[in-house]
C-alpha cells in the first residue's frame, strides 16, 4: 500500500481509487492516430477506431465531473454527520459563497 494511504481513512482512500480508476479508463488518441497513419489506414474500420477513441474520451471527462461531485456530496454528508447541522448549514452557506465568487 502507499504510504500516504495508511494516513487517509477509508472514505478519503475510497475517493482517491475512485479518480484514479476514472482516469485510468483513458487512452491516448494520439496513439491510435500514430498507428493509423503508418500502417495507412482507411476505411469503416479507421473510421470507427477514431470515433470510439473520441467517444471515450468523452466518457472519460463525465465519469471524472460525476466522480467529483459523488465525492462532493459524500463530504457534506460526512461533515453533516461528524460536525451536526448548526455547524454544518454554515459551512454551506460558506461553500456556496465560494463559488458565487
Amino acid at each position: 500500500m502507499l504510504p500516504k494511504f495508511a494516513q487517509m481513512d477509508a472514505a478519503h482512500v475510497a475517493a482517491v481509487a475512485s479518480l484514479g480508476a476514472t482516469l485510468m479508463m483513458a487512452r491516448s488518441p494520439a496513439s491510435a492516430i500514430a498507428v493509423l497513419k503508418e500502417m495507412e489506414g482507411k476505411g469503416p474500420f479507421s473510421s470507427l477506431v477514431m470515433a470510439v477513441v473520441v467517444v471515450k474520451d468523452v466518457v472519460v471527462i463525465i465519469s471524472y465531473a460525476v466522480n467529483v461531485e459523488l465525492i462532493r456530496v459524500m463530504a457534506i454528508i460526512l461533515l453533516n454527520l461528524l460536525v451536526g447541522p448548526p455547524l454544518f448549514r454554515q459551512a454551506l452557506v460558506r461553500d456556496k459563497s465560494d463559488r458565487d465568487q
